[in-house]
């Protein structure tokens, strides 16, 4: 699977409750060959600091994994934060999920 993408949809409250979900998307995507993941916000995401966290942890685990990490959707006021916690240097953001995949 070579060159591969997985979409990760992301909708709802993401806090430490999603912590399992997003870690178990994770782990199916790394066996796999996954060299991409995007991480697409729906309208109605929102993410606190526990959020933010294991956000930020899935991004340093694929650094080393060697997958790289997109994100489309993400609300201006969420990259802000993404930017102060240093995740802005690590990911690449697109406006919508088609200009995510037109890109890879």
């Amino acid at each position: 699977m070579a060159d591969s993408n997985l979409v990760i949809r992301l909708q709802g409250h993401i806090s430490a409750k999603s912590e399992q979900y997003l870690k178990d998307a994770y782990a199916e995507a790394v066996p796999k060959g996954v060299k991409r993941l995007i991480f697409h916000f729906d309208d109605s995401t929102s993410v606190n600091g526990a959020g933010i966290a294991i956000l930020t942890q899935l991004v340093l685990d694929s650094e080393k994994q060697g997958i790289e990490i997109l994100m489309a959707g993400v609300p201006e006021n969420f990259k802000r934060v993404f930017d102060i916690v240093g995740l802005s240097r690590r990911v690449r953001f697109y406006d919508t999920m088609e200009d995510a995949c037109k890109a890879v």
